[in-house]
């Protein structure tokens, strides 16, 4: 799995060109667009991309430098620029570590046999047997109720679900770690199609 990608914001002044020249001139401009008193372009680094915004507003620092917004994205912006103006890889934080490449890609794979089994029949059991311990469909019914896969199931269909809904968030903010189980969130991790088949 590639390192992900990362986008910054930061602002060069249009008058500054030797500075853009440089850092345009060994990468592929994406899209270049502009907006009022700005110009918007993305450009391809070496393992991710960036986002430039070039001003011309009078209120803007002549010189050759950065503006980045002190926000919660402030570590991923100076690191962001380092890599753009040094011609780094992506900065440490947004490379989920091989543990958690693994486990986000199984998190993935959950997510992908629900929405290929479709909600409806996509039962506990049957995600389990499909995405992550194939050759289940020879452990009885009872053996299945109270196994180990069955709970281990639950909780990484909760996870996967709670990564949809916010915990992508976290990834792009640099902490590239999986979310923490909720709870009450597995009991409700898969839709079952009949309430007798909740295992």
């Amino acid at each position: 799995m590639r390192d992900a990608p990362f986008i910054i914001d930061a602002r060069i002044p249009v008058e500054d060109k030797s500075l853009l020249d440089r850092i345009l001139s060994s990468r592929r401009i994406v899209t270049d667009r502009v907006y009022k008193d700005t110009r918007h372009l993305i450009v391809d680094g070496r393992r991710g991309r960036h986002r430039i915004v070039l001003s011309s507003r009078p209120d803007e620092p002549k010189k050759a430098g950065f503006l980045c917004r002190a926000d919660q994205w402030i570590e991923a912006r100076l690191e962001s620029v380092a890599a753009l103006v040094g011609g780094t890889g992506t900065p440490r934080f947004l490379r989920p570590t091989p543990y958690h490449r693994h486990r986000l890609t199984t998190l993935l794979l959950i997510l992908d046999t629900i929405e290929r089994l479709g909600e409806r029949n996509a039962t506990v059991r049957k995600v389990a047997g499909l995405a992550l311990y194939p050759g289940l469909e020879r452990v009885s019914a009872i053996e299945w109720k109270s196994s180990s896969y069955r709970r281990q199931t639950q909780r990484l269909a909760a996870e996967a679900r709670q990564m949809v809904k916010v915990g992508y968030k976290d990834l792009l903010k640099g902490r590239a770690r999986p979310c923490e189980r909720i709870d009450g969130v597995a009991q409700n991790a898969l839709q079952l199609s009949d309430p007798k088949q909740a295992g």
